[in-house]
């Protein structure tokens, strides 16, 4: 409720009023008690004030005027406050919510000011903003009537609204300032703004984009990529172009978005759920020859050779990576943009993969110790390979009559 000074005296009148009443009842009750306990005839007294009732009324109906009596001194204290503050402010008007008029003696005076002080700030604020929407109507009409004559109208929109610096003082203008961030950054370095640099680069200027209206388009974009990752930058800077003309259509077809103060930097809203969404790939990748001798030839385990691989201790890239070790190769699943390109510097090319491997290798050879050299395993082949042999030509031999310790015998039957 808003009071003047006018309206704050009436109400102090009243609750003066009110107050001397109950004094004035509560004093002509006590004299008729008074009396009538005189003239020994209680209860004709209760009975002429309750019409029957004990003798508790009289008490009760004390009580009562006290209570009422005590809620108009309170409401007196609360509207002599709000004109002190006044006379203090000078000010021709003071605002009070009702309930504290209902219940003035809970009423924290220090809070009173202060809500008082916070509806003039919101007043002041309202009729400032109606001044300047006034303002911008008048101009808006006259953008609305240039811009009939121009050809590229989002480009004329964007030198109207779009400051040289800072953030623009309408939506509309801001809503320019994001969609032209986002073509700027696809230009000059290809940036998309649900992956890779594009996250920190753009994402801020697509989420407040989609705040804003246009998370549907948004959202579209990010899921044509997340299910056809073949799309090129050609396709990406089209939607792009697409948005811009959705855009534009809105404000020349809505002065709200024109008319509308904005209130915040397209560079500084929060991005996170596009970074939540962001496409995600998978890559596969072979182990090292000698990795999979130590799955082979040792007790070594895929789970101790994915123990080896710290992918998002390695790079941040990484994060929410998922790893997947088999006997012949490595599979990682849910990587970020970054974390795929990353991963293919890492093991491609050849050269670059043996480097990979060349740590955990040494790190399999600590735990498991080192494997046999391949040449003594094709010696050592050989070798069984020829006690075989002879094994099976002395058996045949034997069958033939020949014995161990007659060697001229058994080499004419070897034919040596």
């Amino acid at each position: 409720m808003i009071l003047t000074l006018k309206d704050v005296e009436r109400r102090l009148v009243e609750a003066k009023a009110g107050y001397d009443k109950c004094n004035t009842q509560l004093a002509d009750l006590k004299e008729q008690y008074a009396q009538h306990v005189a003239d020994k005839d209680l209860l004709g007294f209760t009975e002429q004030l309750t019409h029957g009732a004990t003798v508790e009324s009289f008490q009760h109906a004390v009580d009562t005027l006290k209570i009422e009596r005590d809620e108009y001194a309170s409401t007196y204290r609360l509207i002599k406050a709000v004109k002190n503050q006044m006379l203090l402010e000078e000010a021709d008007e003071f605002t009070i919510p009702d309930e504290y008029l209902m219940d003035p003696k809970s009423v924290d005076l220090k809070d009173l000011v202060k809500k008082n002080a916070e509806a003039k700030e919101a007043k002041r604020l309202a009729a400032e903003d109606e001044e300047r929407r006034a303002a911008a109507l008048e101009k808006w009409g006259q953008i609305i009537e240039d811009i009939q004559y121009e050809d590229d109208k989002f480009q004329y929109l964007v030198n109207e609204l779009i400051p040289v610096e800072g953030e623009a003082e309408t939506l509309a203008g801001e809503l320019l300032r994001a969609i032209m961030w986002l073509l700027h950054r696809d230009s000059n370095d290809g940036d998309k703004f649900y992956m890779g640099y594009g996250l920190e680069s753009c994402g801020s200027a697509a989420a407040f984009l989609a705040d804003h209206g246009y998370e549907e388009s948004i959202s579209s974009m990010i899921d044509n990529f997340r299910y056809d990752d073949d799309i090129n930058d050609e396709f990406y800077t089209k939607e792009l172009e697409k948005l811009a003309e959705l855009i534009t259509t809105d404000i020349l077809n809505s002065d709200e978005l024109y008319l509308t103060k904005n209130t915040e930097s397209c560079h500084n809203t929060n991005y996170k759920w596009i970074k939540e969404n962001q496409p995600r790939f998978d890559y596969s990748f072979a182990l090292s020859d000698k990795v999979e001798r130590y799955l082979e030839e040792t007790d070594c385990t895929t789970s101790d050779v994915e123990g080896y691989l710290d992918f998002e201790g390695w790079d941040n890239s990484f994060e929410d990576a998922e790893i997947n070790v088999f006997n012949t190769g490595v599979e990682l699943s849910n990587l970020t943009y970054d974390g795929f390109v990353t991963i293919q510097e890492w093991v491609e090319p050849y050269s670059k993969f043996e480097t990979f491997w060349e740590d955990i290798e040494n790190s399999l050879k600590d735990e498991f110790g080192e494997l046999k050299d391949e040449d003594d395993e094709e010696d050592d082949d050989e070798d069984e390979s020829l006690e075989e042999s002879l094994f099976v030509d002395k058996v045949e031999a034997e069958s033939a009559g020949y014995v161990d310790d007659d060697i001229s015998s058994l080499a004419a039957y070897l034919d040596l």
